[in-house]
């Protein structure tokens, strides 16, 4: 009997909590919800956006304590379908379901539904059976790195310190692999200018996906970010501690992430280094990413520990992981090795042996060259 009464308090609770469940608003409880947990701005935006677009495709009756597995699949296929559809990368498809699952997670936790259909979704249609070749990043040189910085006056700013701001942005995202997201809420109280830190975050608060909150810049960064701060004193600016490290280009707020891209897109569209096609590849772009991938790639390079990487990037993986996905490997540099450890077999030539012309091939084989320049190595 207990039993029973127990299983209609449950049935009176579940419809309760449907009849007060504001479907249209998901989207923004879902992001609320991120921000309590204490998630990124960037990832609670990314659940709302997906949540959005998922609430577009799914029967909102579906949202209750006797929906299964099969009940949502014909949904989340249509949503893969749009996924694939408008482009979207494997690694980028991945991140839509993730933030979906999130979804399912919150509503499970509200007392909606029951059951959260995206694991096993996930396990059969989400998966790949054999490792993909990782797509072919933007590989910056120092040089290029410098051309940036050079270019930057070319924005034709009103002012000078708008130049020296996008110098000291592109100075600190390269020299220290902060994250876009990292570096825009930083204020004056997280940078350190007499012993060369700046602090990210707020004092007892989550940052994010980082893993340390202390990361320290070079001189040439102290310095660019100094001369920024002066103009804007001399501009007549009141500075304290709560005031933003990088205003809008009007000096009226705080840099968005937005602006940030769209600026550092035309300095590399000015120097020839990023493609504004739509149609661009990964390896024709220049992003605020970019300058991640060329400082984990450069300070390995030039011999700083794997560890020391990795705790400057902040990053959860392991600094091997972060090893094998940030420092690709080219074709040129593998075959360069790899001539310089093969043993060479004490054998007859077989050149010699049949007298087999130098630069002779066959013709079948001719047509493949792993070279070929008009392909990003």
């Amino acid at each position: 009997m207990k039993l029973v009464i127990l299983m209609i308090d449950l049935n009176n609770q579940t419809q309760f909590n449907y009849l007060r469940f504001d479907f249209n608003n998901l989207p923004n409880a879902v992001y609320d919800d991120g921000l309590i947990r204490g998630v990124a701005p960037n990832t609670a935006r990314q659940y709302r956006a997906t949540t959005k677009y998922y609430c577009d495709i799914i029967d909102p009756t579906l949202f209750n304590h006797d929906s299964k597995y099969l009940d949502f699949k014909p949904s989340l296929i249509d949503y893969l379908n749009f996924c694939r559809d408008s482009g979207f990368s494997f690694p980028t498809i991945k991140t839509h379901f993730n933030a979906l699952n999130n979804t399912f997670l919150y509503l499970i936790d509200n007392g909606i539904i029951s059951f959260n259909p995206i694991p096993q979704f996930r396990k059969r249609y989400i998966r790949i059976f054999k490792n993909p070749p990782c797509a072919p990043k933007q590989d910056l040189g120092v040089e290029d790195v410098e051309l940036l910085i050079k270019t930057v006056p070319k924005l034709n700013f009103k002012d000078e310190i708008n130049i020296e701001k996008y110098i000291s942005i592109i100075l600190t995202f390269s020299l220290t692999g902060l994250r876009i997201n990292e570096l825009i809420p930083l204020n004056l109280y997280n940078y350190d200018h007499t012993n060369g830190f700046i602090h990210l975050g707020e004092p007892n608060k989550i940052q994010g996906k980082r893993t340390n909150t202390i990361i320290p810049v070079s001189r040439q960064i102290v310095d660019a970010i100094n001369a920024y701060l002066f103009l804007r004193e001399q501009r007549g600016e009141i500075l304290t501690s709560n005031s933003p490290l990088f205003l809008n280009e009007l000096g009226t707020g705080r840099l968005t992430d937005k602006t940030l891209q769209l600026q550092i897109q035309k300095i590399g569209t000015l120097c020839g280094l990023h493609n504004p096609s739509p149609d661009a590849q990964s390896y024709e772009k220049v992003t605020a990413h970019t300058f991640r991938h060329f400082f984990t790639k450069t300070m390995r390079e030039l011999g700083m520990p794997i560890a020391y990487i990795a705790e400057m990037r902040g990053d959860k993986r392991s600094f091997f992981a972060i090893q094998d996905w940030y420092y690709q490997i080219t074709y040129r540099e593998l075959k360069k090795v790899y001539n310089l450890y093969i043993p060479i077999l004490r054998i007859p030539d077989t050149k010699e042996k049949f007298e087999i012309v130098n630069g002779w091939l066959p013709a079948a084989i001719n047509t493949f060259n792993v070279f070929d320049d008009s392909k990003k190595q």
